[in-house]
């Protein structure tokens, strides 16, 4: 989706074309986010939306971060996960699993 293209403001103007062509454009990971009776449709975070997200924290600590990566991952769908604090609040658990990354051992020599 690029970034002049309008979002689906609600799940249920996400179309099953909708979702097969998003799989197709993010092979790195589509999902989606329910958070109560509300339905959003996010991607993997890249690396250039968790730079961004970091620069977040001055300005909104921790929950800076997960609002910028839940923005920046956005597809669509309903919008109060978005807008009203107690869906914003219940994604935040969740932002994390789009910041997937490989575990990693530091071995002292």
């Amino acid at each position: 989706m690029g970034k002049n293209e309008i979002k689906p403001t609600t799940a249920a103007e996400v179309t099953p074309e909708m979702i097969a062509e998003w799989k197709k454009q993010f092979p790195n990971g589509l999902f989606k986010l329910k958070v109560g009776d509300k339905t959003g449709y996010v991607r993997n975070a890249s690396r250039e939306n968790i730079k961004y997200a970091m620069t977040q924290m001055q300005n909104g600590g921790p929950i800076g971060i997960l609002e910028s990566i839940l923005l920046e991952t956005w597809l669509g769908g309903d919008e109060e996960i978005l807008t009203k604090d107690e869906y914003f609040m219940g994604s935040m658990m969740q932002m994390q699993e789009l910041m997937q990354v490989q575990t990693s051992e530091l071995e002292k020599l």
